[in-house]
């Protein structure tokens, strides 16, 4: 395991459910105790989405590549650990669950 995969660090989809209309992630940088954001790609208007647990995984690469489900039927993903997102697939129907391998 490279030094990058195991400090990285917690992220975190900022809410469950994007009240505000935007999607939102977030990386708590342990070093420097405290979280920075990491939503550069993601939705920035009307996407009131709603992401559960069991649909958000990564493939254990280096770097890391995360992904997420949205029950609106979109994946999101991410090829360098969270820094950026991109829209993978959209129009799909509700997305429970997300799995990927490496």
């Amino acid at each position: 395991m490279t030094r990058r995969s195991r400090e990285l660090p917690v992220l975190l989809l900022a809410r469950r459910r994007a009240w505000a209309g935007y999607a939102a992630a977030a990386q708590f940088l342990n070093e420097k105790g405290r979280w920075v954001p990491r939503g550069d790609g993601l939705p920035a208007s009307d996407a009131y989405l709603t992401i559960l647990r069991q649909a958000f995984c990564h493939d254990g690469r280096d770097p890391l590549g995360l992904y997420f489900g949205a029950t609106s039927g979109a994946v999101y993903g991410s090829a360098d650990g969270g820094e950026t997102w991109a829209t993978m697939v959209d129009n799909l129907a509700p997305v429970y669950s997300v799995r990927c391998s490496s």
